[in-house]
Order: C-alpha cells, then structure tokens, then sequence
C-alpha cells in the first residue's frame, strides 16, 4: 500500500450540485479483471452514509478517487492532509479550487452527488510535510452542505487517550484503492472488517517505518488484511454488535498490501478530536459579521 494518491476530474468552486442532481461517472475506463479485496467484501451503501471520495480535475478520471473520506458534518468531509498537500511541494498551498467530494453511493460506476472544496483546514501542530508524516490529518470544508443521511462519530478523546485504538483488538476499513501492488481502483467500496491492530513497534521495525514512526499513530492489519494504494484519507473505525460507528484512524502510509508483517499506517483521530469538532462548529455556524450563531 504505497500511499502516493492518485487522482482525478471533477467540478471546481461554484459547481456544487444540490440534491437530487447527480454526476454520472459510466464514462470511466476501468479494467476489465475482477478485483478481490485485501481481505474485504464490496459495501453496502446503507451501511457507509458517511464515506466520501475525493477527486481532482487535474487528473485522469480513469484512476480512480484521490483518496477517501468520511463526513463528521454535512459541510466538513475528514480525509489525511497528504491528499492535499503534495509531499513532494511542501511549500505549496492546501490544493481547493480543483478538488472535488462526490458521495451519494459506493459504486463509481454509478451517479454521485458532487460538491467542490472551499477550504482546507491543517491540524494546529502542522502536517509533517516530505518527512515522516506527523499530523497526517486534514478536515474539507466544502461550498455548501451535503445531503447526507448520517455522518461519522469521532472516538471520544479521553477513551483514545487511555486505550488507543478504544480498547479494541480489530477494527474496520474502507476504500476505492487497488487490491493488489501494481492494480486498478476498486470500481466498488471495498469494506475490510476484522482488520488486527499491530503495536506500532512493529510498525517502527527495519520493513517499514525504520525508526521513524511519528507519534499518534496505530498499526493495523495482517496477511490479506489491509488498506492499500489508493485509500488514503479512509476511516479506520469500529462498529458494534448494534452497527454503531466511530472513527479512530486515518489512513496514512504503509507498504505491501496485506503482506505478511506489513500493518498499515493510520493517525490517530482521538488527539484531534476537539480541533476537528470546533472546525466543523465554525463551518455549520457561519453567519455575516454582527449576525448571532445559529447552532
């Protein structure tokens, strides 16, 4: 799972759709082969209201989503800041007038609703741009809200604090990513549940991250369990016996997909739950200057 995202077309500032418009994508190029998941099975719409796939008018729309995401309000979409920012242009500005969130669906075949990005908000402590990828996080702030059905529950920081990865011993990912090194992206979200976590140790060997690992991090995965290229920015979450949902990584980096002694890479949402949580309120709540809030 090189994390490098690829990208794709979409609809700049000014050409966000309202429901029920929506964005057919049957012009798409894809491979003919029938991908098999790192260990998944295609999602269910039902199941994912919250996901969101991030493209790029700067790049061919046969590759697929830049990355992926997850809506923890109906204007602001939670994906990892190295979607936006080249690490290869650390000095750049936080790409906005070319990127696009479509949502709606889990197949891209299929129409989508599309919404343009007006903003993109870094966590305070910065993004380790070009290094070892601190602060792989990064919160969308779209042009107008969307009509979603549900939105994504944020780990509850103190729970995070205590026990990351919120006590549990596997959790679940998503993505539009390839299957395999070297693949196509998957035409239909691809749901991995009962992904292991890793200690980050592990993570920290010689394979991987060499010494390197940035702090706020969890290791995830196994053989044929696995986040892959592609599905950056996704949500590494748990979900109840009740089909409760919270999120608690980011997709961030990783190698192999699903090789044997390979996790993947995600940051921990818990550290930036307050700052996520207060964004998303600014957004929700903006009025002119003099005007009361409305929340």
């Amino acid at each position: 799972m090189g994390m490098l995202w690829l990208w794709a077309p979409g609809a700049g500032p000014g050409r966000a759709l309202a429901a029920p418009a929506a964005v057919a994508n049957a012009d798409r190029v894809w491979s003919s082969e029938e991908w098999k998941a790192v260990g998944g099975r295609d999602a269910k719409r039902p199941e994912v209201p919250w996901i969101a796939a991030l493209f790029d008018d700067n790049h061919p729309i046969a590759r697929g989503p830049v990355c992926g995401g997850t809506f923890i309000s109906n204007q602001v979409v939670l994906t990892a800041a190295h979607c936006v920012i080249s690490d290869l242009r650390c000095d750049d500005p936080p790409r906005t007038g070319s990127l696009r969130v479509m949502y709606g669906g889990v197949d891209l075949r299929l129409p989508m609703r599309s919404i343009g990005v007006r903003q993109v908000h870094l966590p305070k402590g910065g993004y380790g741009c070009g290094g070892n990828r601190v602060n792989d996080i990064a919160l969308l702030e779209l042009e107008a809200p969307a009509d979603i059905t549900a939105v994504m529950p944020l780990v509850d920081p103190q729970r995070d604090a205590q026990r990351p990865g919120g006590g549990h011993g596997t959790l679940s990912v998503t993505g539009w990513g390839v299957s395999a090194v070297g693949g196509v992206h998957r035409q239909v979200l691809q749901l991995v549940p009962d992904v292991p976590l890793v200690d980050v140790g592990v993570c920290n060997g010689p394979a991987m991250l060499n010494g390197r690992a940035p702090p706020g991090i969890l290791c995830a995965g196994a053989l044929n369990k696995a986040a892959c290229k592609g599905d950056s920015g996704g949500p590494l979450f748990h979900r109840a016996a009740n089909g409760a949902v919270e999120q608690h990584g980011v997709v961030s980096q990783g190698s192999g997909c699903g090789a044997q002694n390979l996790p993947t890479v995600y940051t921990r949402v818990g550290p930036h739950v307050v700052w996520a949580k207060s964004v998303a309120y600014e957004v929700a709540c903006f009025t002119p200057p003099g005007m009361p809030k409305k929340c």
